[in-house]
């Protein structure tokens, strides 16, 4: 009998821990995205025989950013550029996209799509040595 009290016990436990969690998923749906971009920089760095390729996005929290772009391959002309632009967060249900503005130009991303090959994890002495790069061929073109 004591068995049989038990596990009704814990189904019930059971089902009030399930309902109480996707209650709780479908909150965590509003709030994510918007704290993964809110003062970060994600960026990808790739440095393999004669290709280097860096990009990296700074956003700041007044919902401006600042991209950076470089790659150099050794059987092509060298490519860097320096943008800047407005970025905002939408949710549509549990879904979120990214809006990008920058020199008039609108681009809507999901954001998982969007931070696919992303890291916010790359070393800050990196990016600042290809930031430096960058600006060093602005001011000489």
């Amino acid at each position: 009998m004591k068995a049989w009290i038990k596990a009704i016990i814990i189904a019930l436990l059971t089902l009030f821990t399930a309902s109480c969690s996707v209650e709780f998923n479908g909150d965590d749906c509003e709030d994510d995205a918007y704290y993964l971009f809110e003062g970060k920089s994600w960026s990808r760095i790739v440095e393999d025989r004669g290709y280097y390729y860096f990009v990296c996005y700074d956003f700041y929290k007044d919902g401006t950013f600042t991209y950076w772009f470089y790659e150099y391959d050794s059987r092509s002309p060298e490519l860097f550029s320096i943008e800047n632009g407005h970025w905002d967060v939408h949710h549509h249900g549990c879904i979120d996209e990214i809006t990008i503005i920058r020199s008039g130009i609108k681009d809507v991303y999901d954001v998982d799509e969007f931070l696919r090959g992303l890291s916010d994890r790359n070393s800050h002495r990196e990016i600042n040595d290809y930031k430096r790069l960058i600006d060093d061929l602005y001011h000489h073109y």
